[in-house]
């Protein structure tokens, strides 16, 4: 979802701070033609999630930027047309530091692209109870067996 996430046309900011998946993280925008252009130093986001996985580990606590272990940068760029995302395309990148020099090293790029391919009248959806929708943010939530959520911040 954050792929399509677009602050700026509703705040005309070039900075604005936004809440994702990622986390709390400042976003900076750039207007390049019909072109949206939107950049994460994720490395600064706070409530980033934490991976539930089978490692042993040790939570560090959340000091200097020298001590984290990846260097994390997001770019999206949105095409608009008439108004409408007409394509939205994400890079992530994550430097392993411990193994990596000048950028080099163990790394992964993630990519999504996401593009539209036509457009449809809408049908009338059923009016729904407002006790069945709840709202909240994009941040990370993970639901146990018991029906319970956990949000990580």
């Amino acid at each position: 979802l954050s792929v399509l996430q677009d602050s700026y046309t509703v705040n005309k900011q070039k900075s604005v701070e936004e809440v994702d998946i990622s986390g709390k993280c400042l976003s900076t925008y750039k207007v390049q033609g019909s072109l949206l252009v939107k950049f994460k130093n994720l490395n600064d986001c706070s409530r980033r999630s934490m991976a539930v996985t089978s490692l042993q580990s040790v939570a560090l606590p959340n000091s200097a930027s020298h001590q984290q272990i990846l260097d994390s940068q997001l770019e999206c760029t949105q095409s608009y047309k008439g108004g409408i995302i007409e394509m939205a395309t994400c890079n992530e990148s994550n430097v392993f530091r411990p193994f990596s020099k000048e950028g080099k090293g163990a790394k992964t790029e993630i990519v999504t692209t996401l593009k539209l391919l036509k457009m449809e009248e809408a049908s009338p959806m059923p009016r729904v109870e407002q006790k069945t929708s709840q709202h909240s943010t994009l941040l990370f939530e993970r639901e146990s067996g018991k029906g319970k959520k956990t949000r990580y911040s």
